[in-house]
């Protein structure tokens, strides 16, 4: 496996920061075991692309994991899971194109990043992002009662549990929740599947976007090389 460095570029989450990673240079097709080390190493993928922050005067970007089985979720948690469990059905698919799926990716691109919008190619994006991957990964469709796509996940399955990718919506009523039923849907398929983590990327406690992922516990940080409890932090 080949590492490569990217030159240093402005950080996207956090202002007056540089930002730097090195990315995994993978065969086309990996192997769950191979891929599953790389996540809990502290890699994140991106279409093709498996990297990690390694920037050069910044250590924020911290890997954070659900522990699946000992997860005890709110009461908003809860009440959110047993609404839109009734309300929406899973399709578990392979990374085919879907038309109505990147209707949907497209106008959340719109609403809920509109400063970048109109500088992207949301269906470039769509496609060689979230539909190419070098390891075994899925698209969860979820479907409301009368058929409409509402919500949209992408997953990598590993050994010892799930990655999530990415989650888009339908932003017309925000009430619904859905991000967060889709992180409790996916904390539920590890238990079925009884794998013992659900990784949600990175988190940066400066990042007002990135609080969302603490409200799920417990759940776990890496420092270094090692996960930790959070009250260990």
């Amino acid at each position: 496996m080949k590492i490569t460095k990217t030159k240093p570029y402005q950080c996207s989450y956090l202002k007056n920061e540089i930002a730097k990673v090195e990315i995994a240079q993978l065969p086309k097709v990996l192997s769950q075991k191979k891929f599953s080390h790389l996540i809990a190493s502290g890699y994140r993928r991106s279409g093709n692309y498996t990297y990690r922050p390694i920037c050069e005067n910044c250590s924020k970007c911290l890997p954070i994991r659900i522990p699946a089985q000992r997860f005890l979720p709110n009461k908003t948690q809860k009440k959110t899971y047993r609404r839109l469990k009734s309300a929406l059905t899973a399709e578990i698919s392979p990374l085919n194109y879907s038309e109505a799926a990147f209707l949907l990716f497209e106008n959340y691109q719109r609403i809920r990043h509109p400063e970048t919008f109109e500088t992207l190619n949301t269906r470039d994006i769509f496609e060689n992002l979230l539909l190419r991957s070098c390891t075994d990964s899925k698209l969860i469709y979820y479907y409301d009662t009368a058929d409409r796509l509402r919500l949209v996940s992408v997953i990598d399955l590993l050994t010892d549990g799930i990655s999530s990718v990415y989650t888009f919506y339908d932003t017309k009523d925000l009430n619904h929740s859905f991000g967060t039923y889709a992180i409790l849907w996916q904390i539920e398929e590890c238990k079925r599947q009884r794998k013992n983590y659900l990784y949600l990327g990175y988190f940066i406690e400066e990042c007002n976007r990135m609080k969302y992922k603490t409200k799920f516990k417990p759940y776990e940080i890496c420092i270094g090389d090692n996960w930790k409890k959070i009250d260990e932090y």
